[in-house]
C-alpha cells in the first residue's frame, strides 16, 4: 500500500475542497493508497501532496491551492495523478 500526505492551507472556507479533491486524484490514480490530511495556516496558499517511501516522505507535487476549485475545473488533476503513478511505480 501506498501512503501520501496532502497539505494544505486553511484559506478563507477551510480548504476542506481542496483537500477533499486531491485526495480523490490520489485515489483515482492509486485505489489502495493511504492518504493522510495536513492543515497548515501559512502563504502563500498551497496544496504539496508527499509520498511516503519507507518512512522518508518525498515532495511529489505542488500548486496553487485554486488549481483545486470545482469553478476552475481541477487544473490540478492531471498533474496530481501523473506524479502519483510516477511515485509509484
Amino acid at each position: 500500500m501506498s501512503e501520501f500526505i496532502v497539505q494544505y492551507c486553511k484559506n478563507w472556507d477551510g480548504g476542506e475542497q481542496e483537500r477533499e479533491a486531491a485526495t480523490r486524484f490520489i485515489m483515482e490514480a492509486c485505489p489502495d493508497a493511504e492518504v493522510t490530511a495536513r492543515k497548515i495556516n501559512k502563504h502563500p496558499v498551497k496544496v504539496t501532496i508527499f509520498h511516503d517511501d519507507d518512512g522518508e516522505l518525498n515532495e511529489i507535487f505542488q500548486c496553487p491551492q485554486r488549481d483545486l476549485f470545482a469553478k476552475y475545473g481541477w487544473p490540478a488533476k492531471d498533474g496530481i495523478k501523473k506524479a502519483v503513478k510516477n511515485a509509484t511505480k
